[in-house]
């Protein structure tokens, strides 16, 4: 179910993709209504009352609305300009690999992840709170091709972060104001800015947040099976977000 986050006074709407730059645009909508950008993960500070009453103030409204509920909010929002944010499929399950092969695991390799689990104790108390260190340690015993195989068998809609993008999103049913290149992110949201009469709300330009481990990345050189699987997998992603396939 896509996180929907509307702004009332800027009347603009924003519906997430979860692993397609999802924290980063939750900080810009904050952002833009007016909260300060200093929160070093904008998820968690959302939930504490103090923010979320401040948030509220300023017109941000948050809902999880499921896919096929979409086209009716927006057309209760006739006034709202609606964004999106895109990514290449293969790229976005990659980093699922890096970030959330964890929830695999939990779902359909319980051994993995209870060793993971154990096994992320060693990073010490940083690791508690920090599912990425979990998620490590899960793919030291699942490969991403083995991973990318269990998909193939079970599916991908045991959960957000390795479901299909033009599902989440409705694109059969929902036209969007602005979908957003990931790999152009900040260009594309100066762009919403000017299109809606808003300045952009970061001197700096965006934070990046809730990025998958750099230098402890597990390595991921998939087969040619495996890309034959990811290409089937998202074939409908492939194909109505204009990306290219990785292979044929």
């Amino acid at each position: 179910m896509p996180l929907v986050i509307s702004l009332s006074r800027q009347n603009v709407t924003y519906v997430s993709t979860p692993k397609v730059a999802s924290t980063t645009m939750i900080e810009f909508m904050h952002a833009l209504a007016g909260e300060p950008p200093v929160h070093d993960n904008p998820r968690k500070a959302a939930r504490k009352p103090k923010i979320r009453d401040r948030l509220k103030s300023l017109g941000v409204e948050s809902h999880g609305v499921a896919s096929e509920q979409l086209a009716d909010f927006k057309a209760s929002q006739p006034d709202h300009y609606w964004v999106a944010v895109k990514r290449d499929p293969y790229k976005r399950i990659v980093s699922a690999y890096h970030s959330k092969v964890h929830r695999y695991a939990e779902n359909f390799d319980r051994a993995a992840f209870w060793k993971g689990t154990i096994g992320r104790l060693r990073n010490g108390l940083k690791a508690i709170d920090d599912s990425r260190y979990l998620s490590r340690h899960v793919g030291l015993r699942i490969t991403f091709d083995e991973m990318v195989h269990g998909l193939m068998e079970h599916g991908i809609d045991f959960d957000a972060h390795f479901a299909g993008q033009a599902h989440m999103l409705s694109l059969d049913s929902v036209t969007y104001d602005r979908v957003i290149d990931q790999e152009n992110l900040e260009a594309g949201l100066r762009e919403v800015c000017q299109q809606t009469g808003h300045a952009f709300p970061f001197h700096d330009g965006i934070p990046r947040r809730n990025t998958s481990f750099g230098p402890e990345r597990l390595p991921v050189a998939p087969a040619e099976e495996t890309l034959r699987l990811i290409c089937l997998l998202y074939a409908e992603d492939f194909d109505k977000l204009g990306y290219s396939m990785p292979v044929g």
